[in-house]
């Protein structure tokens, strides 16, 4: 007889892999907080002052940046690289490399008649192998959560461009290695010559050792740990972007054996919480989510369980975090479907003019905006009344051109119809308790004839 949903929950709240996992993740990293934690610019600039920090190491021999040359070196010698300088090979590996100054550039432009692109970090080291001062160039593409780009003007790959751009071995004294980082084992790059290395490999080989050099100051320990946090498991639950950058192999197997022991209750508390979320929705919308259950062998239920329920509103974030990690061969299309039920699904009522329409939060703006149109009787000569009044939320508020003809960006905004004139209102920028969602409310307290509930 298998074990009852509050037996099942007594295990999970007590399993030593829960708690450890939960400890770590208790709280979401400063990065997440400010929500610029899947944002390719944050990492790059972390990269640039970890990389840039000449403190964080023992010597001019063991640091951050040797450490990293490393994980390059050892990925060439996999990926079979070739033109890698092989003094340089053997002074990384004996420690016998002195790392003497470092220079790093950000978003380099490079223009010319057939280019125009950034390529993330240029990373110049004046350096010492064998006793000979030697200069080594790092040209790094950083790419999180993103494809290789195509450059249409030069007809080439982004890597391949760069190569073409910087490659340069007519300098005897100048060691160039070009570097693709991505979050991904089977990331493809394009160019040969550019060397591919994960963030696990930056994770495992560089930043958690790197903590443990007694010489480095907390506060850059600090900020290395928080840094590390970010790269792992959200915790927010409102952020769709969840992805895992990179985690220990520890904390894999820790998720391997909770999914392994609870994949049922995470399941069943799913199916519960779809089944309440959806159980009064239209026939249609029921039917589709009754379907997808039915296929995944789950039941939707006219009365679903609330602690299964209550479970799920209290560890929906670690459970999707355990089923991207960790679930099944289908566990992308499981995911998706948790980032659908965790969306904010907020409504309200707009009553003016003897009507009343229910809106969600993210088209009560454009609502909000048809209500002082209709109110105050403006035509397509008050353009200015109308962003005078509005000024200052997210600005530009309103949007007097189509934004864009493309399909799948003109749905980011609402039309609302100003006359014979068509402006456009925002619907995806307005996260609940956010400070524009906020001015937003206060501002529509202030037309008269215009209630909301």
């Amino acid at each position: 007889m298998g074990k009852s949903n509050w037996e099942q929950m007594f295990l999970f709240n007590n399993d030593p892999n829960v708690n450890k996992l939960r400890n770590l993740y208790s709280t979401p990293s400063w990065f997440e907080v400010l929500g610029v934690d899947r944002i390719e610019a944050l990492h790059s600039n972390f990269i640039a002052w970890f990389l840039g920090n000449t403190k964080l190491g023992l010597n001019q021999s063991e640091n951050a940046m040797t450490r990293f040359i490393d994980v390059v070196i050892k990925q060439s010698k996999i990926q079979k690289v070739e033109g890698v300088d092989d003094d340089l090979i053997n002074s990384v590996a004996a420690r016998d490399i002195a790392i003497k100054d470092i220079n790093i550039d950000k978003e380099v432009s490079y223009k010319d008649s057939k280019n125009n692109n950034r390529i993330d970090l240029i990373v110049t080291c004046d350096i010492c192998v064998n006793n000979v001062d030697k200069e080594l160039v790092l040209f790094i593409e950083n790419k999180v959560g993103a494809n290789e780009t195509f450059n249409q003007k030069s007809d080439k790959f982004q890597t391949q461009v760069y190569f073409d751009q910087y490659h340069n071995d007519s300098y005897s004294n100048q060691i160039q290695l070009f570097v693709f980082l991505s979050p991904y084992d089977n990331a493809k790059c394009d160019c040969d010559d550019f060397i591919r290395i994960t963030y696990k490999d930056l994770l495992m080989h560089v930043l958690v050792p790197t903590m443990k050099y007694v010489t480095i100051s907390e506060h850059d320990r600090l900020f290395i740990m928080e840094y590390v946090r970010t790269l792992g498991a959200q915790v927010m639950n409102h952020q769709d972007l969840g992805f895992v950058i990179a985690i220990t192999d520890n904390e894999k197997e820790a998720y391997s054996e909770i999914y392994k022991s609870y994949e049922s209750l995470f399941l069943n508390a799913m199916a519960a919480k779809i089944s309440e979320r959806y159980g009064k929705s239209s026939i249609p919308t029921k039917n589709k989510w009754s379907a997808k259950l039915k296929e995944w062998e789950l039941t939707f239920s006219d009365k679903p369980d609330k602690q299964l329920i209550a479970f799920w509103d209290s560890n929906s974030a670690f459970i999707k975090n355990t089923i991207d990690i960790a679930g099944p061969e289908n566990k992308n299309e499981l995911v998706n479907a948790i980032n659908v039920i965790l969306k904010d699904r907020s409504e309200f009522v707009v009553e003016y003019s003897g009507q009343r329409i229910r809106v969600n939060k993210s088209h009560l703006a454009a609502e909000i905006v048809r209500a002082y149109i209709t109110l105050k009787a403006l035509n397509e000569n008050d353009s200015d009344k109308l962003k005078d009044f509005f000024r200052g939320i997210r600005e530009p508020f309103i949007i007097e051109e189509v934004p864009c003809r493309s399909g799948n960006n003109r749905k980011i905004y609402d039309p609302v119809t100003l006359g014979p004139k068509t402006i456009w209102i925002p619907n995806n920028c307005w996260p609940a308790g956010g400070r524009q969602f906020r001015r937003l409310l206060k501002v529509a307290n202030k037309v008269d004839g215009l209630t909301l509930e």
